[in-house]
């Protein structure tokens, strides 16, 4: 994954409205990646691992914020989660711990085109 990439997704959900919250960056990425988003974002937690992806969020409707996690990968593809306000920090973290186990961590045969 390249800055220019990062750069661009970045940008394209901001043009809607959506704020970045957390990346997750795995050990292949460019430095510059890191150094762009604590430079940029000084603000948003950064985690190392195994994959990349970025969280973004916006208020979907007046009681509840939209999160979604979007991969960052040849094959581009994101989770949205609904979080309602009246979630305690717990709750809210173990609903986005769910969506990124679900990206990353469940089995998922890859589709075969006919």
């Amino acid at each position: 994954m390249k800055i220019e990439t990062v750069r661009a997704v970045i940008g394209q959900y901001a043009k809607h409205g959506w704020q970045l919250r957390t990346a997750f960056l795995a050990s292949n990425v460019d430095p510059s990646v890191t150094l762009f988003l604590r430079t940029e974002f000084p603000r948003i937690d950064i985690n190392y691992g195994e994959h990349s992806a970025l969280w973004f969020s916006r208020r979907s409707l007046p009681d509840r914020e939209a999160w979604e996690l979007r991969r960052l990968s040849d094959t581009p593809f994101a989770l949205v989660e609904v979080i309602e306000d009246s979630l305690d920090d717990e709750a809210k973290k173990a609903q986005l711990d769910a969506a990124y186990r679900q990206m990353f961590d469940d089995p998922r045969p890859e589709p075969i085109g006919h």
